[in-house]
């Protein structure tokens, strides 16, 4: 894995420390090196710089008056959502969308405080899958782990488990400001409602 390291880091540029996350992401089974299988995956059929600008890329810290509505989309298939993601970007909304939950915690250890700042006023929410493949490896419970991971920050943006199916997200009644659907009409809600800046509640809760 050190080879590796040093090898990715003098390919981009020779200037920047790898994150945790990105590492984690290549050695899914953690023996300390890097497969030609698990790269591939981890590349998938995006560009290598495409894919590591989502663990790396920094973001100007706004004041609170300044930040831009933002959601943040956590699904492995972010092309299945083209329409959605168009539609709040059509409302001035910024989308950022990444692949994996070790994605997005990576980018945020980056970006701590320009998140803080997004979150402090109101503009920010979260959309995930209810389960995915990160890494090669299915994960049933990403949607939960999204959102112990964002109420563990203290981060209490709303959240919402979008997906085909919903029936194993019960788990969203026990947190505030979460909701689960299989719904397009209420995922646009959600979407519109952080656009016009009202307190929305259609969403909340298991499987409206």
């Amino acid at each position: 894995m050190d080879v590796f390291q040093v090898s990715l880091n003098t390919w981009l540029g020779g200037n920047l420390a790898i994150p945790n996350g990105l590492l984690f992401q290549l050695d899914e089974q953690g023996f300390g090196g890097v497969t030609p299988s698990s790269f591939s995956r981890f590349v998938g059929s995006k560009s290598l710089t495409q894919v590591i600008s989502q663990y790396t890329n920094t973001v100007t810290i706004p004041t609170e008056q300044e930040a831009d509505r933002l959601i943040i989309w956590v699904t492995e298939n972010s092309a299945d959502y083209v329409a959605s993601i168009d539609y709040a970007e059509s409302l001035d909304i910024k989308v950022i969308t990444f692949s994996s939950l070790a994605a997005l915690k990576s980018w945020m250890q980056f970006n701590h405080h320009f998140v803080l700042a997004v979150a402090n006023s109101h503009r920010l929410r979260f959309i995930s899958d209810s389960a995915r493949n990160e890494g090669g490896t299915f994960n049933p419970a990403a949607g939960e782990l999204l959102l112990r991971f964002l109420r563990g920050r203290l981060l209490a943006s709303p959240c919402l488990i979008f997906a085909p199916a919903v029936e194993t997200t019960a788990y969203v009644a026990t947190y505030e400001r979460a909701g689960s659907t299989t719904d397009i009409q209420i995922l646009r809600g959600y979407i519109k409602a952080l656009a016009e800046g009202v307190r929305d509640l259609e969403w909340v809760g298991f499987n409206v």
